[in-house]
């Protein structure tokens, strides 16, 4: 990830709390999926199925 800040000339960190169980964390488990989607690791197939597991991870 790269952070960019205006007039910044120090290296930035940044650093991430995800709390267990909660929207927060399976948000970022949809965005993981979905990048490997877009690498192409997962046949269309597969794409389709992982829509619908993506809805039903948010609202579970």
């Amino acid at each position: 990830m790269s952070i960019h800040r205006i007039g910044q000339k120090r290296t930035v960190t940044v650093r991430r709390f995800i709390v267990k169980d909660t929207v927060e964390e399976r948000l970022l488990q949809v965005q993981a999926r979905k990048q490997r989607m877009i690498a192409g690791a997962l046949t269309d197939e597969e794409v389709r199925s992982a829509r619908i597991e993506e809805l039903k991870m948010l609202f579970t």
